[in-house]
């Protein structure tokens, strides 16, 4: 958990409608029941997203900060990977496992099913053509899970893998390298493992995190390894060092849709 203490809200600068503003006002209403969900559908395509993955991370924490020590939590982020597997996401501290989710692709029901049960409150998919609403209801029943998400959702926002999204009202942005660690870290696996493999011990651990809880997570690193191309992966280290100067400013920009409109969207996954 990591992220917990990585990540501030300072380092954070937030515009909506061209305004600067607060992390309050991007997820309004906040609660600490609040549960965050990603969509991916092609490999870390969700970097496009990854500022706003990390306000959420940060929302999560402030909302109630005692989460970071009285009450240790991994923050409550879920990834939805469909039509397939798009990389591991853990070093973002989607953690344990169950927080990254499989759903097949063309059966919209399931995965509104999938964020229904997690209890997604904010949500946040990439742009696709929207598709009828009508195929949501082809799961068990007709209306329950499509009124257990308008009872859920307080926040739905869409990103493009590239970071702007057409017609965006919201733009996130830092220049602190906090913010752009995770990405490395995903990215360049490697030195990681070789620490561990060299010397497990001398491995830090976050907050409560006991010896076997590193085991356990360099176990799951290796099954998933090899979960995206290496060419993919060489392709997306290169442009996120393709930058001006050494000073790197990330900036992704959203759109914030009605849960309504987000009906339409998710069946076009």
């Amino acid at each position: 958990m990591h992220v917990a203490y990585q990540l501030k809200r300072d380092n954070l600068r937030i515009k909506i409608n061209q305004q600067d503003t607060e992390l309050d006002a991007l997820f309004p209403i906040g609660h600490k029941h609040d549960r965050y969900g990603f969509l991916i559908t092609e490999p870390y395509g969700s970097f496009g997203a990854s500022l706003l993955i990390q306000a959420a991370i940060v929302h999560f924490y402030d909302i109630h900060p005692a989460r970071r020590d009285n009450e240790p939590m991994y923050p409550e982020i879920y990834m939805f990977h469909v039509g397939g597997a798009f990389g591991d996401h853990s070093s973002f501290d989607f953690w344990p496992p169950r927080k990254e989710i499989f759903v097949e692709a063309n059966k919209p029901a399931d995965l509104l099913s999938a964020i229904v049960d997690r209890g997604i409150t904010r949500l946040t998919v990439p742009e696709v053509p929207p598709g009828d609403p009508v195929r949501l209801q082809d799961g068990a029943n007709t209306f329950a899970d499509i009124g257990s998400a308008k009872n859920l959702l307080a926040s739905c926002f869409v990103y493009n893998a590239g970071g702007m999204t057409d017609d965006a009202d919201v733009v996130l942005s830092s220049d602190h390298p906090s913010f752009e660690a995770n990405i490395g870290r995903t990215l360049d696996r490697e030195p990681i493992l070789e620490k561990y493999f060299a010397a497990p011990q001398t491995m830090s651990l976050a907050g409560p995190s006991a010896r076997q809880d590193i085991d356990r997570w360099v176990e799951t690193v290796l099954v998933r390894k090899d979960e995206v191309d290496r060419d993919a992966i060489r392709l997306l280290t290169a442009q996120r060092r393709h930058r001006q100067g050494d000073r790197l400013v990330r900036t992704e920009s959203f759109r914030r849709v009605s849960v309504e409109d987000m009906f339409a969207l998710l069946a076009g996954f």
